[in-house]
């Protein structure tokens, strides 16, 4: 297991800490690692499911690790990335809880390996979307963190016999791993990096930003993954060829959490000298991630520090500085203080106990600027995002029925990499909500929708840069409350002299939700019951009481969904309370006559529902109960013929 260890550790004891690289030679050291078997297979396995959900989970650990680093022997992720339906990995540390997220794409630009995780343990969890196949992931064995070397005496380049180090912030430096070189951000195109030319090379693979302190026993301690970012190995071009001849010129891939390059997270980078000035008495700054040795705090090894110290002298391609620097400086820029221009790229010690100067490569070296000026690579490609960033609706998901949505996107531009696609995103809400896919079209629209519900979404825009398209930023969660479905008619029942059942006729949806209710609108105004909006489960009826006997009532409704958006009225009808005089018993149409023609009047209002025409009191012979109304109805029927 112990296989891989180096010969010398941390003696808690005796705390040195490798610090620095011979200047001869300049090599850098990887950060000690070792590979842990941990044999994973999660098999073929797929979502049979309905909803997104994971398919395979497992935890991960290598004890006593300071840090882990998955590497995949197979990863196969099922779906499309593009249209949402990707699976995806979850990888989460179970010390600190940072995670990381890889679709299939990061994954190769990961180069199948993961970020760097603190602790000795992670989780790694596959979700998949419901039926687009099997995924698969094999892990053999495991990166692992190994104790800090110790620093030997001739690796120091520190400019006398005190480190003048502190700590410092700058966004526009980070960490090169596990190569324990610096690199910078600069004002390219595409805001690449630069490094010196020995840091390059198969262990130039990680970029880390803001990076916390290191363990009180000097292992270093990595930033959240969404501040790592995997370097670009097509983009590399780099020279190893001594003093004055060492560059490097490189560029990453976005982070696979935020979706942003390096620079447009740290949101700085440095400006590029046109050449390193003569000497005239400037000072130089190197900031970079070098090691540190007693009596200096172990918690500052391989983390940011600065310091500042006398320009020496520019011969050639070669800028000396008597600026303290160890190894895992290798890279730094080199910052002329007075403009705070980058003129070179630090490289090389040279200074000792009894001073001297370090040294590194002038930014006009014609190999370096060759390179500038030819990128390879993400240096250059387009990685901008269509305009406007984040996007937005110009016409907001809008109903034109009870059951379609309507919206639009603003036109998104890309002078880069055209023609733009849209994709208009369902997020939540009721049955029925649909993404749009990746489309030319600015207009969408969606159908078979519930009425009466919410729907919302977001629009985003993409370029057709190949093999990563730029998206922009999701727009606002804009809501789209569906219409209530307006109600067809009216109809009445249990009429009596004082009061009526009105019923809204009609289909409705989710009736009781929120504000959904029904306005029933009387005239003239009697009683109670009417003229107001009717809420709950139960509001497509209403009993109206207090009414006067024998009068016409005109009615009409009208609905209203969720949010209070009204439908309009129905048709007015009209319906008399009974309670009108009626000269002959049995004579409903009051013809004057008892007919055929009022046996239909007469079932009406025995059942509650006589038509505005029909003079109901004449139906009631006053027996007390429905058989003797109708014997002596019928009586009346077979004396007139």
């Amino acid at each position: 297991m112990n296989a891989f260890r180096p010969a010398r550790f941390l003696c808690p004891t005796v705390l040195v800490l490798f610090a620095g690289l011979p200047s001869a030679f300049a090599q850098p050291r990887e950060i000690p690692s070792r590979l842990a078997p941990t044999p994973i297979d999660s098999g073929p396995v797929e979502n049979i499911g309905r909803s997104n959900d994971a398919v395979f989970a497992e935890t991960i650990r290598v004890p006593d690790a300071s840090w882990i680093r998955l590497k995949f022997d197979e990863v196969r992720l099922a779906g499309n990335e593009a249209d949402g339906t990707g699976s995806f990995l979850v990888i989460t540390s179970l010390l600190d809880g940072y995670f990381q997220i890889l679709y299939a794409s990061h994954v190769r630009q990961w180069q199948n390996t993961s970020a760097y995780f603190n602790g000795d343990a992670v989780r790694i969890e596959l979700f998949a979307t419901p039926r687009t196949g099997e995924n698969r992931i094999v892990i053999r064995e495991t990166i692992a963190g190994e104790p800090v070397f110790e620093e030997d005496a001739n690796e120091r380049s520190i400019c006398g016999t005190v480190d003048d180090r502190v700590l410092s912030n700058d966004p526009r430096v980070g960490r090169a791993m596990p190569v324990t070189c610096t690199a910078w951000l600069f004002n390219d195109e595409n805001k690449c990096l630069l490094t010196a030319g020995h840091c390059a090379g198969a262990s130039l693979q990680v970029m880390q930003f803001n990076v916390p302190l290191s363990t009180s026993g000097g292992s270093t301690v990595n930033p959240p993954p969404q501040d790592q970012y995997p370097i670009d190995p097509a983009s590399v071009q780099s020279q190893n060829g001594g003093v004055g001849n060492d560059w490097c010129y490189f560029g990453c891939f976005k982070n696979s959490n935020t979706d942003l390059t390096p620079a447009q997270a740290q949101g700085d980078y440095f400006i590029l000298a046109p050449f390193a000035p003569p000497v005239s008495g400037q000072d130089i700054r190197i900031t970079g991630y070098g090691g540190v040795s007693a009596p200096v705090s172990p918690t500052w090894n391989y983390v940011q520090k600065t310091h500042v110290g006398p320009y020496v002298s520019l011969s050639g391609n070669t800028v000396r500085y008597a600026t303290d620097t160890t190894g895992g400086n290798s890279g730094s820029p080199v910052i002329d203080e007075s403009t705070g221009l980058a003129i070179g790229i630090h490289t090389h010690a040279g200074c000792t106990t009894g001073g001297g100067s370090n040294q590194g490569t002038a930014i006009q070296h014609s190999g370096l600027q060759n390179a500038l000026a030819n990128p390879q690579g993400v240096c250059d490609d387009d990685l901008d995002s269509p305009e406007p960033n984040p996007m937005f609706f110009t016409i907001p998901p809008t109903p034109t029925s009870t059951t379609t949505v309507v919206m639009q996107a603003a036109e998104a531009t890309d002078s880069g990499s055209p023609p733009v696609q849209y994709f208009f995103d369902y997020v939540s809400g009721a049955g029925g909500g649909q993404d749009s896919g990746w489309t030319t079209d600015r207009d969408f629209s969606n159908i078979n929708l519930t009425p009466n519900s919410v729907y919302n979404y977001v629009v985003r825009a993409r370029d057709s840069n190949a093999p990563s398209p730029n998206v922009t930023a999701n727009s606002s969660t804009l809501t789209a409350a569906m219409p209530i479905q307006t109600p067809t008619g009216v109809s009445f029942s249990n009429v009596t002299q004082t009061s009526m059942t009105v019923q809204a006729l009609g289909t409705f949806t989710n009736v009781g939700f929120i504000q959904t209710g029904f306005y029933y609108e009387l005239t003239p105004p009697d009683g109670s019951g009417a003229n107001a909006w009717i809420t709950g489960a139960g509001a497509t009826s209403v009993n109206l009481t207090g009414l006067t006997p024998c009068t016409e009532y005109t009615l009409r409704i009208k609905a209203r969904n969720f949010q209070a958006d009204e439908t309009p009225f129905t048709e007015a009808v009209t319906q008399f309370t009974l309670g009108c005089p009626c000269a002959l018993l049995g004579d409903i149409d009051n013809d004057g006559f008892v007919t055929g023609a009022d046996i239909a009047g007469f079932v009406r209002a025995k059942l509650g529902s006589p038509l505005k025409t029909d003079n109901a009191v004449c139906a009631d012979y006053a027996t007390g109960t429905l058989e003797g109304d109708t014997a002596l109805f019928t009586a009346d029927l077979l004396g007139s013929k």
